[in-house]
């Protein structure tokens, strides 16, 4: 029994070396790259554009509302002026009752501008997510065309975003050797198309050039 015992862990021991020698090798084999998509969305110049056409569409929106808003302040004082004549105690008969109807007419013309202001708010408030969203959306897509042609021209095997967070809030990628990353290399290919100060944008973003990379280690 003690020999079969020992043949059979032997056999064990033999398969198990062979399984980590191929996980190993297997491991050595596959190519890895790592991205800071954060960095690349944040460095490629489309997003600053983006945020600043979002930006100035909250301001003509600020603008619009501010001009309606000051509207307030002439009804303000007339509704102020009614009030205090209708104070006076000598104010009686049907002069009284034309001073309580401009009165009430008055402020339901100021509750009518604060409903139209709160209306105009909100659509212009998801005019402008909309518009954010489509934005985002295309910048994503510009940059995850030019990640993909990396990939096949570099025949990466899996590609890790190293920004990426799990709910711990701790980032999920906690180390990499700095010859994985190519991130500057796919800001630097998204930005060629940058267009000169005046100038019409350019066509779409070229693929990143190729890294030279370092064999596997053995």
């Amino acid at each position: 029994m003690m020999q079969i015992f020992k043949r059979f862990t032997l056999f064990t021991l033999c398969i198990l070396s062979l399984s980590c020698a191929s996980l190993v090798s297997a491991q050595t084999e596959l190519k890895i790259g790592v991205i800071d998509i954060d960095r690349v969305f944040n460095e490629y110049y489309k997003t600053k554009a983006a945020e600043e056409r979002i930006n100035e569409a909250r301001e003509a929106e600020k603008k619009e509302i501010d001009t309606r808003w000051a509207g307030r302040v002439p009804m303000l004082e007339t509704l102020a002026g009614l009030e205090r004549d209708l104070d006076n105690k000598s104010l009686a008969g049907a002069a009284r009752a034309d001073k309580v109807k401009r009165r009430d007419d008055k402020i339901a013309e100021l509750q009518a501008l604060e409903r139209e202001c709160e209306q105009i708010n909100y659509t212009r408030e998801m005019a402008i997510r909309e518009q954010a969203g489509r934005s985002r959306a295309a910048i994503v897509e510009d940059i995850m065309k030019v990640v993909n042609e990396r990939v096949k021209a570099d025949g990466y095997d899996m590609v890790l975003d190293k920004s990426g967070a799990t709910v711990s809030g701790v980032r999920g990628l906690l180390a990499s050797r700095p010859d994985m990353e190519f991130t500057q290399d796919i800001i630097l290919a998204l930005n060629q198309s940058q267009p000169p100060p005046g100038a019409a944008p350019a066509a779409s973003p070229k693929p990143a050039a190729k890294k030279p990379t370092a064999p596997p280690k053995k």
